[in-house]
């Protein structure tokens, strides 16, 4: 008994009858030209008698996608079969620090160096960007505070002024909406304390819509007034002549969140923590290396105000809140008062 004629064979007989003709038909000319109209026309009806008409378009064409960061340019190419096609994509590695989890490169030019202000050592669940205000906390829930603020100051930003400064204070409407424990403006009313800025609001005045991003709760900590209007005022004016002076600085801030001798913090309104001590890290290149400077500040009225006081390596800050400050930069920084205070 003959068997019957399977899918290949028919395919075979057509690309046979199809070459036959263009070349009866053509002119000498025209062959080469012909012969490759019917190869397409032959893989198109295979594609279609076989039900993989799709997997003929642009199979192993290159893409290429060009990296703004480099400049260079990386290839990829099509899928090479079909079980290449349904394989599962690789497993990514779990980053090991916040730094690596965010990709800054993104929020707009230029601000891909902030990645030199974050500190490790952070859990990157909490880890929230502000695009409109350019800076990132680290939320901690339990305290209802932000761990750190980072940031990048530069000499254009300190020296424009665009807007008025904003008045009212809002939740954070992305803690609400993850369900985690946040505070309101609500609960500093009567508390005896302000509401502290970590990012300034004067550090970011170009626009109404970047100054009213640091007027967000998760950028505000529980100061005394004797430092939130005085020293901590102060050394904010400060570091703007700073970021004036050498053009771009890399700021870390925020209270410290764990008692001293282990005490629990103070809390006011629905339970929002009182920091004892604040502190200030600031880092700028310095010719071929970079100098780095901290602040610690306790939270009392009396405190004084001279911040020259308060100046410590960015080591005792690390040691008091358990962060590593500027782990990014290329090499470690300095710590020279007179570079600042000359």
């Amino acid at each position: 008994m003959a068997k019957r004629r399977g899918i290949g064979g028919w395919v075979v007989l057509l690309v046979v009858m199809v070459v036959i003709g263009v070349v009866l038909v053509a002119g000498d000319g025209d062959i080469d030209r012909a012969v490759s109209r019917g190869r397409e026309f032959v893989s198109h009806v295979a594609a279609v008698i076989t039900g993989k008409e799709g997997d003929t378009h642009d199979k192993g064409a290159a893409i290429y996608e060009k990296k703004g960061d480099t400049g260079s340019s990386a290839v990829k190419a099509g899928p090479a079969s079909s079980a290449q096609a349904k394989a599962k994509p690789a497993v990514k590695a779990k980053p090991a620090s916040s730094a690596q989890a965010l990709d800054y490169s993104r929020l707009q030019p230029g601000w891909g160096v902030a990645r030199y202000a974050l500190p490790a050592g952070s859990d990157t669940l909490y880890t929230l960007v502000s695009r409109e205000g350019r800076y990132v906390v680290n939320y901690d829930p339990h305290t209802r505070n932000s761990r750190w603020a980072a940031y990048v100051l530069t000499r254009a930003e300190v020296g424009v002024k665009g807007t008025v400064r904003a008045t009212s204070f809002v939740t954070d409407s992305r803690l609400v909406h993850k369900g985690w424990a946040s505070s309101s403006s609500a609960d500093y009313t009567g508390s005896g304390y302000d509401r502290g800025h970590l990012v300034p609001s004067a550090d970011r005045d170009d626009n109404r819509t970047e100054n009213r991003a640091t007027f967000i709760m998760t950028n505000v900590s529980p100061q005394k007034p004797g430092l939130n209007r005085h020293v901590w005022k102060s050394l904010e004016g400060k570091v703007r002549e700073w970021a004036a002076e050498h053009d771009s600085l890399y700021v870390v801030t925020a209270g410290v969140l764990v008692g001293s001798k282990g005490r629990p913090l103070k809390k006011i309104g629905s339970g929002v923590a009182v920091p004892e001590l604040f502190y200030k890290a600031v880092a700028t290149r310095d010719g071929d290396g970079f100098q780095a400077i901290g602040f610690v500040i306790p939270n009392i009225d009396d405190c004084n105000r001279d911040y020259r006081v308060y100046a410590v390596p960015v080591d005792s800050i690390e040691t008091l809140t358990g962060l590593d400050i500027f782990h990014l930069l290329p090499s470690e920084p300095k710590y020279d008062k007179s570079f600042w205070f000359k």
